[in-house]
C-alpha cells in the first residue's frame, strides 16, 4: 500500500502482479481507478467531471450527478433517493437520502492498511450506520469485504 498527497489529494495504491487499484478516501473511499497492467487498461469508468467536495460544493445536498461520476462509489444506504424513516428508525434524520446514498460524498477514514491490503470505514449522514469496506489486492483480483453495522453515535469525518 502506498499513499500519496501530491496534488492535495489523499491517493492510496494497492498493487499486484497484474492489477493496479487506486483509492481516494476523501471523496467516499472512491475506488478510482483499477488498471489491467499487463497493457495499461482502466478497468473503470473515467471521471466524467473534476473531483469536488461535498462540504465545498452544497455540502450534504450536493446532487450525485454534479459529481465525477466515474470510479466505483459505495451507495450506502440507498441508490435513489428516498424518505430516510425518520420516526420509524432509531437516530434517522428527518428529510430524504439523496441520490446514490450518503457514503459516496463523506470523507472516509483509514483503518489500516499493509501490502496490497486496505481498510477503510465511513459514518452515514441520514442514518445510523458504519460501513467498513476492506479491499485485497492478489494477483488479477480485487477482493472486497463488507461490514455495515448501527453505529450509536455519529461520527461523521471522524475515525470509526
Amino acid at each position: 500500500m502506498q499513499m500519496s498527497a501530491g496534488d492535495g489529494m489523499q491517493r492510496i495504491r494497492l498493487t499486484s502482479e497484474e492489477l493496479s487499484c487506486e483509492l481516494l478516501p476523501e471523496f467516499g473511499g472512491k475506488i478510482a481507478s483499477l488498471v489491467w497492467r499487463a497493457n495499461g487498461a482502466e478497468l473503470l469508468q473515467a471521471p466524467l467531471g473534476a473531483y469536488r467536495r461535498r462540504a465545498e460544493h452544497g455540502g450534504w445536498a450536493m446532487p450525485f450527478d454534479q459529481s465525477d461520476a466515474g470510479g466505483w462509489d459505495e451507495c450506502v444506504p440507498s441508490v435513489a433517493a428516498c424518505a430516510a424513516g425518520a420516526g420509524q428508525i432509531p437516530g434517522a434524520i428527518p428529510g430524504l437520502i439523496p441520490d446514490h446514498g450518503d457514503l459516496w460524498g463523506v470523507p472516509w477514514q483509514v483503518v489500516r492498511g499493509e501490502g496490497a491490503e486496505v481498510e477503510l470505514c465511513a459514518e452515514a449522514i441520514s442514518l445510523p450506520l458504519r460501513l467498513t469496506r476492506r479491499a485485497v489486492l492478489s494477483g488479477a483480483e480485487l477482493a472486497l469485504f463488507y461490514t455495515l453495522e448501527r453505529s450509536e453515535e455519529r461520527r461523521v469525518g471522524k475515525e470509526c
